[in-house]
């Protein structure tokens, strides 16, 4: 397989993921990669994915936790805000609860932080593989199985049940087949 020639449109993408990349582990926000390299947001956000995607070995695992440390980090500075006593201020100050003569406590900061330590640990669930999805398996009856027709028998149970209201029994043998 030939390799893609310097210039090449592949090999410019390449830079500019990489490029993407570092200016993302020097903690610029995709808004400020995009304003340097002159694209969208969304392209900004894609080429750091692409660059991601294009590490291999040591470097990778090394990215990896440091992702993980960047999501610890921001998780202990959100249960700092989830910790603290947040007042309702207003023009005049501090609202006073009525009935127990304290200042009234503000549940928004504190709503806030548990929804920002919640993506948090999605994040985190999606970094690690946690949230991989599930495997299903879908099968096909053509109808002529054993499965099948007993399948179709316990669909017309269920409708005589619904017809009679009563209680569900085995059909008898005397008893017509529903079409």
């Amino acid at each position: 397989m030939a390799r893609p020639k310097r210039g090449s449109q592949e090999v410019d993408q390449a830079i500019l993921d990489a490029q993407a990349l570092e200016l993302r582990y020097k903690e610029m926000s995709y808004r400020a990669i995009a304003q340097a390299q002159g694209c969208s947001h969304q392209a900004a956000y894609d080429r750091v994915k692409r660059a991601k995607g294009r590490l291999a070995g040591p470097e990778a695992r090394q990215r990896f936790y440091e992702d993980l440390a960047d999501l610890d980090a921001l998780e202990a500075m959100a249960n700092e805000v989830l910790e603290r006593e947040h007042i309702v201020v207003r023009e005049k100050g501090a609202i006073v609860d009525p009935r127990t003569g304290k200042p009234l406590l503000d549940d928004a900061p504190v709503l806030q932080a548990i929804a920002t330590i919640l993506r948090i640990k999605e994040r985190r669930a999606k970094q690690i593989g946690y949230d991989a999805p599930a495997r299903s398996e879908v099968t096909h009856h053509d109808g002529d199985s054993e499965l099948d027709r007993e399948i179709a028998g316990l669909l017309g149970q269920m409708e005589r049940v619904a017809k009679s209201k009563g209680p569900l029994a085995p059909p008898s043998k005397t008893e017509p087949a529903h079409t």
